[in-house]
């Protein structure tokens, strides 16, 4: 029981950046825009905020630094997706190996090492806890939903916060219909270039949370590759969840907990068997993709059947 608890527990850290930027993906995925640079956002936030904390001795200076970094690499994705009509994916792509080689770069000559910045003597992430009074008292939920991160508590409330943006707001109401017809939407005077500027502003701001849970409130240091494709994670959420913000979630959870599980399997065997578990989060997602595209198979066919 209590190993079922303490994997409960650690999935729901682990849940935390990819609840956050499945969200964030969501605001592009109904603008219409395709938006695979949540990897990169994700990285330039865990890379500024730890850099900016390293340099100034102050977290909330990192932590700022860290959003205002995201948003303008969220501004360079949409000037060359949204004002360019660059290609999503490749704009995308490019932005990830750019941020995945910035970061190297500057590690090496700011701070002399090339994989990574710590500042545990300032930020303690043990201590980075939330004790929720109404949570203290519950048998079995406090012991795994009780003491987690600030962001962790923040992305379940940004659950609501994003659906009644998308469907009780007129900035919803714009972005879905861009997203679903683009010539509608200009033909009734929506300006649909700023509506998906704001929706990749939404994503990067979600994506900068993301990434300073990962490296502030998590491990207080900063190593490479350590987003790891948790943004493709995101994506993968958002299009088997259709793009509804509590089935995106739910998956996004599962990919939580599957990492969460590698991670505790990786302590169970030995170097080799472990190093076959790093599998297990992608093999996940792969397993996830292909039972949602079968159902939406079936129920096509169903459908085709009943109208033949």
């Amino acid at each position: 029981m209590n190993n079922l608890i303490s994997l409960l527990s650690m999935g729901l850290a682990m849940s935390t950046p990819l609840i956050l930027g499945t969200l964030g993906g969501l605001f592009t995925y109904k603008a219409g825009v395709l938006n695979i640079a949540i990897e990169g956002m994700m990285s330039a936030s865990a890379f500024s905020s730890i850099l900016i904390t390293y340099y100034t001795r102050n977290v909330w200076f990192g932590i700022l630094a860290g959003i205002l970094i995201t948003l303008v690499v969220g501004v360079v994705f949409s000037f060359f997706s949204v004002t360019l009509k660059g290609h999503n994916i490749i704009t995308g792509l490019g932005i990830n190996y750019a941020v995945a080689s910035i970061a190297p770069f500057i590690c090496l000559y700011l701070v002399g090492n090339r994989t990574s910045i710590i500042v545990t003597d300032l930020v303690v992430p043990s201590n980075i806890v939330v004790d929720v009074p109404l949570l203290r008292n519950i048998p079995i939920l406090s012991d795994f939903l009780n003491k987690q991160t600030p962001l962790t508590y923040i992305s379940i409330g940004c659950i609501l916060i994003t659906s009644i943006i998308l469907y009780r707001t007129k900035f919803g109401v714009y972005t879905q219909v861009c997203g679903e017809n683009q010539e509608a939407a200009e033909a009734i005077g929506i300006n649909v270039n700023m509506v998906r500027y704001g929706a990749i502003a939404m994503s990067a701001l979600m994506s900068a949370m993301a990434g300073i849970n990962l490296s502030v409130e998590n491990l207080g240091m900063y190593t490479d590759n350590m987003v790891s494709g948790r943004g493709f994670s995101c994506v993968a959420a958002i299009y088997c969840g259709k793009g509804r913000p509590v089935r995106c979630v739910a998956y996004a959870i599962i990919f939580g907990m599957t990492r969460a599980l590698q991670i505790k399997l990786t302590t169970m065997f030995d170097a080799a068997t472990a190093s076959l578990c790093e599998m297990l989060p992608y093999l996940m997602i792969v397993i996830v993709m292909f039972v949602s595209s079968l159902g939406d198979y079936k129920k096509r066919n169903i459908r085709g059947f009943r109208n033949g």
